[in-house]
């Protein structure tokens, strides 16, 4: 099995638990690069639907996150998923969040954790 860290950039292990996922779903590595595919391909339209999100409202946003959150944390996206799960947290507590900075830092959360899983593709 590959080192998550010999395979990526330091910054990987804090962004990516790979041997967390695998574990916690008793899957291989080709399990693990299966769900890593999936994700890959739905970058576009998570993207799409943040944005949707975003123009529609509070609680499409909050949806957003939720699924947000769940979908980093299937590929080991850890920093990802907490930010999404506590932005989700902060909503449905009807604290005040600025919706398109929320957005963006969910837009480039989810851009790092395509790019360093990419880069353990190749």
């Amino acid at each position: 099995m590959n080192d998550l860290n010999a395979a990526a950039p330091d910054s990987a292990a804090m962004v990516i638990d790979m041997q967390h996922v695998i574990e916690d779903l008793q899957i291989d590595e080709e399990g693990y690069f299966e769900l890593v595919d999936v994700f890959l391909d739905e970058v576009a339209p998570i993207r799409a639907s943040i944005a949707r999100a975003l123009d529609t409202g509070r609680e499409p946003f909050i949806r957003v996150c939720h699924e947000l959150g769940t979908t980093l944390g299937v590929v080991g996206a850890t920093r990802g998923q907490r930010l999404a799960r506590g932005l989700e947290r902060t909503l449905r507590a009807g604290e005040p969040v600025d919706l398109p900075i929320a957005a963006a830092t969910l837009l480039r959360e989810l851009d790092v954790a395509a790019q360093i899983l990419r880069s353990l593709r190749t």
